[in-house]
């Protein structure tokens, strides 16, 4: 749909309209900034604009392990976790300056990769560091 609706929408008595955009972060094209572009942008901008809508959901899903991201801070990597991390805290920082009658804002992550491969590569990490 050219980003023109949200992946999901629930829409429920009481409850209007809830836009739920999703993103498989781990794909190559998806850096941090653009993650954070595309809520700032797609989410907010876009499908939390109506007056109808009060909350929206951002979630990030990966399913690689060893996928590590680019920090613009530090110029170094940074794993699952901490890109969640920093997504939420932008998140935070929209949701204090949405327009009234924009009630929340969430960032939820969910790691679709195997255990025992996180494991394996968590270790492999400190062995590094």
């Amino acid at each position: 749909d050219l980003a023109q609706r949200p992946d999901l929408t629930v829409r429920s008595p009481g409850l209007n309209s809830l836009p739920i955009e999703i993103k498989l972060a781990n794909l190559r094209h998806w850096t941090l900034p653009k993650l954070i572009e595309r809520l700032e942008n797609q989410l907010v901008g876009q499908y939390l604009r109506p007056a109808s809508v009060h909350y929206g959901i951002y979630v990030l899903g990966n399913a690689d392990p060893q996928r590590q991201w680019k920090d613009a801070d530090s110029a170094g990597l940074i794993g699952f976790d901490e890109l969640l991390a920093r997504v939420t805290e932008r998140a935070k920082v929209l949701q204090a300056e949405l327009p009234e009658g924009v009630d929340a804002l969430a960032v939820i992550g969910i790691d679709f990769s195997d255990p025992r491969q996180r494991r394996q590569a968590a270790t492999e990490a400190a062995a590094v560091s």
